[in-house]
């Protein structure tokens, strides 16, 4: 794996003077019911449990990528939310 120097300030915390490696893959979630759960009846969305943790925690080691096949617009707004 090649392996790059992160850009740091000359006031750098001690973990933030670690190696970064590029992404050698790819993980692909699906949006719907998998991260989250669209409740049809009352028009809102709901984030699943260490949803977010998971996301976070993951994209230190993977490019994430997320897809749906619903409308693009709704799409936008609930990754918004996610990754603002």
């Amino acid at each position: 794996m090649e392996m790059v120097q992160s850009k740091i300030s000359n006031h750098a915390w001690p973990c933030q003077l670690r190696m970064v490696q590029r992404f050698s893959y790819t993980l692909v979630l699906d949006l719907d019911e998998t991260l989250v759960h669209f409740d049809v009846r009352r028009r809102i969305f709901k984030v699943r449990p260490l949803c977010i943790r998971f996301l976070e925690e993951l994209s230190l080691i993977y490019e994430i990528v997320i897809f749906t096949a619903a409308h693009e617009s709704y799409a936008n707004f609930i990754l918004d939310k996610l990754d603002p």
